[in-house]
């Protein structure tokens, strides 16, 4: 879980890195709770400041969104991603833990 919990968290910030614009701000939020409870929040506000120039996001395979679901649903979590709920940036949220899964 924990592995699956840190991979996640590490090909979000690669997507934010790749698909962003330019600085953008990332919020990453870690919430544990014994026994065997795990959330993680990485979001980003798609970094496209007022008054400059949006840098062109890279082309990407989905390959990350798709290995990061695998991993998370092969450790028995669970995981969202997509826009961010203000309509600005991406947000990925995986869980684990005794209620994520039935």
């Amino acid at each position: 879980m924990s592995t699956a919990a840190f991979r996640v968290v590490q090909e979000s910030l690669n997507n934010v890195r790749r698909h962003a614009g330019i600085s953008p701000v990332v919020e990453i939020s870690v919430i544990a709770a014994p026994p065997q409870r795990l959330a993680v929040c990485v979001s980003d506000d798609g970094g496209r400041p007022v008054g400059t120039k949006a840098a062109a996001p890279e082309p990407g395979t989905g390959l990350g969104i798709i290995g990061m679901t695998e991993r998370v649903e092969s450790s028995r979590g669970t995981i969202e991603v997509g826009p961010a709920p203000a309509g600005l940036g991406y947000r990925v949220v995986a869980r684990w833990g005794p209620d994520t899964r039935t």
